[in-house]
């Protein structure tokens, strides 16, 4: 049991709606550590306290330099909580928001880490069962960490509290066992790595769906798009790696972690293996300011390079995602933040770290029928990888022995973030912090900022709309996301609108919960237009490459509201082809009449 005299609790890291993750110093041995506390009202539910210890006591049994260690875990004034390390460094998914697509040599180091790691658990029956983006943390010395065993199935025990028939994970990145509710082993996690490795190397996820039942019917039934088609340039041997570790059939998969280990070592060679991990150190240490972030193709990296080739691409890479860390701050706290990020000594009170202890409220793909954006809460979200985005590095204030979630902030691009507790108030965006893994896919919650004033009624909102939204709270304009925004408002009602003039607005009347967060990820659907031709008889239509069919087409054609390529194609006639652009909610007459050939 953790005894409270053990940990002493510096300031807090996030609140969400299931715990309250703090930044502590084990007293005993003078070091930083993760304490991650249940809140109070969970403690009721037997079932789930029952297999919160279960999965702590799974995590605690790995021990492994690519996996987060659990330190300990207890219960202390009825409040369950675990201590666990903490990590400096940031999370796989903000890398890869920062690369799109990454390096074809840099995702292959990390996937072989990531493979070393899960060796590792699945040799003592332990399944993650969520193994994507951000539950993997890169530290600033070139380690690859797995965070967030919250959903392992410790396959060994007699009690089987993570029930295999029920749909746990991250839709996106599941396994079709997983999605039809089977009971799975450790394929699973390896057709997960699979997913991740494809959106890595190409820049695009290959389930992505409107809506979380898109997602799932993509993952059991959709052919996995030839990574070939997204670039061209990737190797054949990775593509033959992909389709594997992507097959549905899981006996047709790599049946174990060392064998998808083996594959990748296998192209990239022992000597060009141990150059690559190398350069993601040498790449994980740099920090400038003056270089902009540019994506490297697969294929620059595939040739052959000199060593100081290598270590130039990579360390203009690494100056990027520290300027683009550092561009959001104010100029007063860049220097601060830069000095702490270069800093060599043990984490201290105010550096920017990234800890084990996610505080993940759900994942949210699309906008069902009801209007709201579908979620999935489970309790993965309680043992894994959340960002310290200390505020004290920015602010002279000491932190108090309890502090109080933040204010929140438009981060990032937005400018200015509104405050509904505040009147409306909009408070400027110099505060923002680096390398916090608050993005797409899997948001994150704002990182809570020490303050004098005890919370009163009021919790926080966190919205990411895609491809891109305005936001509206109550009326009321609070920026553009991506990225994601997170505002502080008071409990109750408010209403929630993100526009963009090309797409249907999403509105929603949002319940703030005092003291919780209430997350959104909108997918926005594309308004619709339409195309009545009138054309030459006996022609192919074709819309954006598609066939359509062959004129007279006597029905209006609904299609999305911009722009499209169209063709008409007839023997013996020349071809016409325009780009046309489609108003929304509107028809568009067209009258193309084709030029015989002579």
């Amino acid at each position: 049991m953790a005894d409270e005299k053990s940990y002493q609790i510096i300031e807090t890291i996030a609140s969400g709606g299931t715990a309250v993750l703090y930044k502590a110093v084990q007293t005993s041995l003078d070091r930083a550590v993760a304490v991650k506390k249940l809140h109070p009202h969970l403690t009721s539910d037997h079932n789930f306290t029952r297999r919160f210890i279960l999965e702590a006591k799974a995590a605690a049994s790995l021990d492994h330099e690519n996996i987060v260690h659990v330190i300990d875990f207890g219960v202390e004034d009825d409040s369950y909580q675990i201590v666990m390390e903490y990590v400096e460094g940031q999370s796989l998914k903000r890398v890869m928001e920062q690369w799109s697509p990454m390096p074809l040599e840099f995702a292959l180091a990390v996937v072989h880490q990531i493979l070393l790691g899960l060796e590792h658990a699945h040799a003592k029956g332990i399944v993650h069962r969520d193994i994507k983006p951000g539950n993997v943390l890169l530290t600033r010395y070139g380690k690859v960490k797995i965070t967030d065993f919250g959903l392992a199935k410790l396959t060994q025990s007699k009690t089987q509290d993570t029930a295999a028939n029920s749909i746990l994970g991250t839709p996106l990145y599941m396994s079709p066992e997983q999605a039809f509710g089977e009971s799975v082993d450790c394929r699973s996690d390896l057709f997960s790595l699979g997913t991740m490795m494809y959106e890595m190397i190409t820049g695009k996820q290959p389930f992505a769906s409107e809506n979380y039942m898109g997602v799932i019917q993509n993952i059991i039934n959709r052919s996995v798009p030839s990574p070939k088609r997204m670039n061209c340039e990737i190797p054949p041997k990775v593509e033959a790696i992909l389709s594997r570790a992507l097959s549905k059939n899981r006996d047709a998969r790599f049946q174990t972690a060392s064998q998808f280990r083996i594959a990748v070592e296998e192209f990239l060679g022992p000597s060009r293996l141990k150059e690559t991990q190398d350069n993601l150190k040498s790449l994980l240490l740099t920090n400038s300011s003056t270089i902009a972030l540019q994506s490297t193709s697969a294929a620059g990296l595939v040739r052959r390079k000199s060593s100081r080739q290598r270590i130039a691409t990579f360390g203009a890479l690494a100056a990027a995602v520290a300027a683009a860390a550092l561009i959001a701050l104010a100029p007063g706290a860049r220097n601060k933040i830069s000095n702490l990020f270069n800093a060599s000594h043990s984490p201290n009170p105010g550096e920017n770290q990234v800890m084990a202890g996610s505080m993940e409220e759900g994942t949210s793909l699309g906008v069902p029928n009801n209007g709201k954006a579908a979620s999935v809460d489970s309790l993965e979200r309680l043992l894994g990888a959340a960002v310290d985005t200390s505020r004290s590095a920015l602010s002279d204030s000491m932190p108090s022995e309890n502090p109080v979630p933040p204010r929140s902030k438009a981060r990032d691009g937005s400018k200015t973030a509104y405050s509904a507790a505040e009147g409306g108030k909009a408070e400027s965006d110099s505060a923002a912090s680096p390398g916090s893994d608050q993005a797409v896919g899997d948001p994150e919650i704002e990182t809570s900022k020490s303050e004098s004033k005890p919370a009163v009624k009021k919790g926080w909102l966190s919205v990411s709309a895609y491809p891109h939204a305005e936001v509206h709270i109550d009326g009321k304009y609070v920026g553009d996301t991506p990225p994601s925004i997170s505002v502080e408002l008071v409990k109750g009602r408010h209403k929630l609108e993100c526009k963009n003039p090309h797409y249907e607005p999403y509105v929603e009347v949002v319940r703030i919960v005092s003291g919780e967060l209430s997350r959104r990820e909108i997918v926005l659907k594309k308004l619709k237009g339409q195309i009545s031709l009138a054309a030459t008889e006996g022609a192919e239509f074709y819309i954006d490459g598609k066939f359509i069919g062959i004129t007279p087409i006597k029905t209006p054609i609904s299609v999305e509201a911009g722009p499209h390529q169209l063709s008409l194609k007839k023997v013996g006639f020349h071809m016409w082809s325009s780009e046309i652009d489609v108003p929304a909610n509107k028809v568009l007459p067209l009258k193309i009449i084709l030029s015989p050939r002579y």
